[in-house]
């Protein structure tokens, strides 16, 4: 029998100034009522919550002496409209209402957000999984790297099959104008240095973005 706690705690590292949302400058760093009244329409519609954004997992597989085993990371990025789209879908599925007013300035922020987080393992479950060092965003020629201006640590921990395992995901924040244009890699960066490359083509930004 296996059991998962999910004792997130957050600890935030700001690496440069952060967006301001209210006061001087404000208008610049949110995005305007008529698109947060669209990404409400949007999201009280979507059938699930996780079908709003862009999402998407690494699987990896390794067979050794001591059997099989293998580790999930689970991504999900959002720009400002598809947070929206995805709290109004999260309140629709709960028969409560997020309205247009109601839309607080953290959502409304001009702001990729990123969620990398492990999953258990599965096979052995003695084999350590990886933990989420950092993420960045680069253009295909990988010549342009995107930095987060916020980083939350997520953790999680993991007991099965004798083994108990802290699972450690990252939360980041980009400004919304470092996107890099055109094609570009999400760059997942493990403990060990891994990096865990996923391209976002035209159809997979929009989702990001939260277009329909």
């Amino acid at each position: 029998m296996s059991t998962l706690t999910r004792t997130i705690t957050f600890g935030t590292l700001i690496v440069s100034a952060p967006l301001r949302l209210s006061g001087q400058g404000a208008d610049s760093a949110a995005i305007s009522d008529s698109a947060v009244r669209v990404a409400v329409d949007f999201g009280r519609q979507a059938k699930k919550t996780t079908d709003v954004g862009y999402r998407y997992s690494i699987k990896q597989m390794a067979i050794g002496g001591a059997g099989m085993w293998g580790e999930t990371i689970d991504v999900m990025a959002r720009g400002p409209q598809a947070r929206i789209a995805a709290a109004a879908s999260e309140a629709a599925h709960r028969y409560a209402v997020l309205t247009p007013d109601s839309v607080s300035p953290a959502l409304r922020a001009l702001v990729i957000e990123i969620v990398a987080q492990p999953q258990p393992p599965f096979g052995v479950a003695a084999q350590p999984v990886g933990s989420v060092r950092h993420i960045v965003l680069q253009t295909s020629d990988r010549q342009t790297t995107a930095q987060p201006i916020q980083v939350d640590t997520l953790v999680q921990t993991w007991t099965g099959g004798g083994a108990t395992q802290r699972l450690q995901g990252l939360r980041v924040l980009f400004r919304a104008t470092d996107l890099p244009p055109g094609e570009f890699e999400i760059v997942v960066i493990l403990n060990d240095e891994r990096q865990l490359r996923q391209k976002v083509d035209a159809k997979a930004r929009d989702r990001l973005m939260g277009r329909r």
